[in-house]
């Protein structure tokens, strides 16, 4: 597990990474559960837009911790694949825009955005990888 909170592992509906700079949207995830025993945790996961009073889900089987970009209205996290990988997803408010990107992770702690470059790790406690990725760069899968 991740020394760092919050993590793949220990996240909650609390913590202000979940809330937009602007304090006009949140991300809320609904019951979680772990993938696997003591495995990352998993939830459906919404859009709270405070402005208007609305709660649009943006997510089956998201992970977390989301992280929201510090100059956008752009909200990133990791989303759980069938075969319990995980792909990145970005929900951009601004473009009204959801993007899931093709590239597969075993486990992501995503730690920050600028601009366009996602930063964290893949897999946190096993053959941890550096993550830049570079959302103008990498495949789109599905555009909701």
């Amino acid at each position: 597990m991740s020394n760092r909170y919050p993590n793949a592992w220990n996240f909650s509906n609390t913590d202000k990474n979940l809330i937009s700079k602007d304090g006009k949207y949140k991300i809320e995830y609904g019951e979680m559960y772990e993938i696997a025993m003591g495995g990352p945790l998993g939830a459906e996961c919404f859009l709270i837009d405070n402005e208007n009073n609305k709660k649009i889900k943006v997510c089956d089987w998201a992970g977390g911790p989301a992280i929201w970009d510090e100059k956008t209205n752009r909200v990133v996290f990791p989303i759980w694949t069938k075969n319990r990988a995980q792909q990145i997803r970005v929900v951009d408010i601004d473009d009204n825009k959801i993007l899931t990107f093709s590239e597969i992770f075993r486990v992501l702690e995503i730690v920050g955005v600028e601009g366009d470059t996602i930063y964290g790790v893949d897999s946190p406690i096993h053959k941890t990888k550096e993550l830049k990725f570079d959302l103008k760069k990498e495949k789109v899968s599905s555009d909701n």
